[in-house]
């Protein structure tokens, strides 16, 4: 049924003539942040910390469903 909903909401479209992005970042190769690790133990710090009693902003994710 969902299978069904999704392939009529999504079309097809040629990957040919895909439009290309500037290149923003001046910086060297070794400024990059291609190495940059994030572990699960800094992403559940930071979740502790948030404050249980505020509102959800503006994607309605309140902090009790992070949690």
């Amino acid at each position: 049924m969902l299978n069904t909903f999704f392939a009529s909401v999504y079309t097809t479209e040629c990957q040919d003539d895909l439009p290309t992005s500037p290149t923003i970042f001046q910086g060297s190769e070794k400024d990059k942040l291609s190495s940059y690790y994030i572990s699960p133990i800094m992403v559940k710090d930071k979740l502790l910390k948030l404050k249980m009693n505020t509102a959800p902003g503006v994607d309605l994710v309140g902090t009790r469903m992070l949690m």
